[in-house]
């Protein structure tokens, strides 16, 4: 305020306030008239903010009061028209309607529980502000629609009702049929989902057609690919599925608006867990350097799980304390989503050899298979995979603990290396893998999902033990540049350090049980059927 006249001295146009940026008024056109500065630059409609001082709080703004007729409209106009005609405008109606709220109200501002989101920065009380106005039009449209509805004769309840489904790009240009779709469903739910039961129940169900919206259809079309990558049936549609897949990963990359759901990171996931075939054919054409394409990949994949997972406020799931979820239901999905991306997290970077981009469980919680109760076996399904996903937490949570000990940086590799101060480690993490088995014994069966998670332990075995194989050799060696003559300590020849066999040397102990380990973890892979349960393993297994 200026001191002589009382007014306001400067005022901002409604795109500078959002910016947080300065409105200068003076750099194009008449002096303190709009556009501003940044507007003329940008080619942006420049909208100066009214003051709305000394007016009541729940007066509608003019714009909301210039839309609501034009709806009004329509639907007297529907009133009027045929009988045959209000259901396809009640239907566009209510498409429209939940295409504003997916692309208006994106993310945690959409679900209606805006004054219960936790803020976490300034832009977030100015989102809820800014959004509150299209709240308050939302709601009238959605009555207006909701009466629109009511209006549709009794013949669309009865098959003629379409669906948002409709709209789904694989069956619009004629790539798959409906029948394709409930087919690769059904063996996606036999096959697929008992080693990663991340999909709710309902996704998977024969009515959930009616019920897939437009932020789903990126895991529907996950789900398709994964389903079609080991059928010599579906060869083509696996292709087009995954062509498909790759054009929705555009919009997660960037953030659209209809990706921010808990779906998304589940097909991520998946998507991680079972790479495409198709892009196994460009490996001949890449450089030597290159050998590692696949790790690389899901790496990706899983690394923007996380970063939606971190956006849509997932990782509460790692606290025991209440979420602002709506429902109870909603709660225990976001839970079993972020403890499946840990878990995702915790397996490629162990085996990339980065760190890891997740916080796991809190220190003061611990989930147990009751905390998961989707996953409790229910009729027709004799598996409890949530006593299998408590086992899996806890043995990653042995592997998470030996990587960041042993494998923590490359300097603190090298210190133990050097001082060979790391077979009290090697005892803490063999104890407790050894206790994990002796807990966990009763779920070992020939059963391809218990059999996977036993097929980890051995992993775990060998990948603890053989850091003393490691140490042995790199001790040994002087030069770091290998040579026909390498000599070892003392002078000896590196092929002379196990002439007198492993059980001979200080480490002989860890190098048996490495090779106790590989052989064990051999064995439970050519037990599994080749042509039935080993090609439909996740392609952790086999990188």
């Amino acid at each position: 305020m200026t001191t002589s006249t009382g007014k306001r001295s400067f005022r901002a146009c409604l795109r500078c306030r959002r910016r947080k940026t300065k409105c200068d008024l003076d750099g194009s056109g008449d002096r303190k008239q709009p556009p501003c500065r940044s507007c003329h630059l940008s080619g942006n409609d420049c909208v100066l903010v009214q003051s709305r001082r000394g007016q009541r709080r729940n007066k509608a703004t003019p714009n909301v009061r210039d839309n609501a007729p034009d709806i009004s409209e329509l639907l007297v106009h529907e009133n009027e028209s045929a009988a045959t005609s209000v259901g396809p405008y009640s239907t566009l109606l209510n498409a429209d309607l939940s295409t504003m709220c997916a692309q208006s109200l994106p993310g945690p501002f959409g679900s209606g529980r805006e004054t219960e989101v936790e803020l976490r920065n300034p832009s977030d009380a100015l989102e809820i502000l800014a959004r509150s106005d299209e709240r308050s039009l939302l709601a009238s449209t959605r009555s207006l629609a909701d009466d629109t509805a009511s209006l549709a004769p009794s013949i669309q309840a009865t098959g003629n009702r379409s669906t948002t489904l409709d709209e789904f790009e694989l069956l619009t240009m004629g790539a798959l049929q409906m029948s394709v779709i409930l087919e690769l469903l059904q063996t996606y739910t036999k096959i697929y989902h008992p080693h990663c039961p991340i999909v709710p129940s309902w996704f998977l169900s024969p009515t959930a057609i009616e019920r897939i919206g437009r932020s789903e259809h990126f895991l529907l079309t996950v789900l398709l690919t994964v389903a079609s990558r080991d059928s010599t049936q579906h060869v083509l549609v696996h292709r087009y599925c995954w062509d498909h897949a790759q054009r929705l990963l555009l919009d997660v990359i960037l953030a659209r608006s209809s990706t921010q759901t808990p779906r998304t990171v589940e097909g991520l996931l998946l998507l991680a867990e079972w790479l495409p075939h198709t892009e196994s054919k460009h490996k001949t054409e890449e450089a030597l350097g290159s050998l590692f394409t696949e790790d690389r990949r899901a790496w990706s994949l899983v690394g923007l799980a996380i970063r939606q997972g971190y956006m849509l406020r997932l990782d509460r799931g790692a606290f025991r304390r209440s979420s602002n979820s709506a429902t109870q239901e909603q709660s225990e999905q976001e839970r079993l989503v972020w403890h499946f991306v840990c878990l995702a997290d915790r397996h490629i970077s162990v085996r990339v050899g980065q760190s890891f981009w997740s916080r796991g469980p809190s220190l003061s919680s611990h989930f147990t298979a009751d905390d998961f109760p989707s996953l409790k076996p229910r009729s027709g399904n004799l598996q409890d995979h949530s006593t299998i996903l408590q086992a899996n937490l806890e043995l990653v949570q042995i592997l998470y603990n030996a990587h960041l000990i042993l494998y923590g940086s490359a300097e603190r590799t090298q210190a133990l290396i050097k001082d060979g101060d790391y077979a009290r480690y090697l005892d803490d993490f063999l104890s407790a893998a050894t206790m994990w088995q002796t807990t966990w014994r009763r779920l070992d069966n020939p059963s391809v999902v218990p059999n996977s998670v036993f097929m980890t332990y051995e992993y775990v075995c060998l990948y603890v033990n053989a850091f003393s194989f490691q140490a042995i050799v790199a001790r040994s060696v002087k030069n770091p540049k290998p040579q026909p003559t390498t000599q070892g300590i003392d002078g000896a020849p590196l092929e002379e350090l196990f002439r007198r066999s492993t059980i001979s040397l200080p480490d002989g102990l860890y190098i048996n049980g490495a090779i106790r380990a590989a052989t064990k973890l051999l064995e439970r892979l050519t037990s599994l059927d080749p042509h039935g349960e080993f090609r439909y393993l996740p392609s952790r297994f086999f990188l």
